[in-house]
């Protein structure tokens, strides 16, 4: 999430069995709603498969492209980010905040687990929102 907008990616698990961005992303320009994000995470569940070809190159390359981005250092540059990951039966959503180390993002704490049977889409939206202050 930057200021200017929030960007929602969709990960695949690749052959090799890491996850990888798969190339499908939605940027929410600011200033966006809480039922905005929510419905971009949403709708990137439904993005995510699993056994997809390992890229070749950097596979966040075309994703920096999009964005505009001449390299990936200057998409980092500012980026904070959160690991988002769905359990096995698509109901739990673990929100992990992350730290921006330059090179790539680290796990700053044990996930914040979300009941998507408990939230609408805007409360979704609130609480990944909310879960930003803890990321760096």
């Amino acid at each position: 999430m930057r200021a200017e907008y929030a960007v929602v990616f969709a990960y695949s698990r690749c052959k090799d069995n890491f996850r990888r961005p798969n190339g499908w992303l939605r940027k929410i320009p600011a200033p966006f709603a809480d039922a905005d994000l929510g419905a971009a995470v949403l709708e990137a569940a439904t993005h995510s498969r699993d056994d997809m070809e390992v890229p070749e190159g950097p596979p966040d390359r075309p994703i920096i492209k999009s964005l505009g981005f001449k390299s990936r250092r200057a998409y980092l540059d500012r980026q904070i980010s959160l690991d988002l990951i769905w359990n096995v039966d698509g109901k739990i959503l673990d929100v992990t905040p992350t730290k921006n180390t330059g090179k790539g993002f680290e796990y700053l704490s044990p996930a914040i687990k979300l009941d998507l049977g408990q939230l609408s889409v805007e409360e979704l939206g609130a609480a990944i929102r909310d879960a930003f202050k803890y990321s760096s």
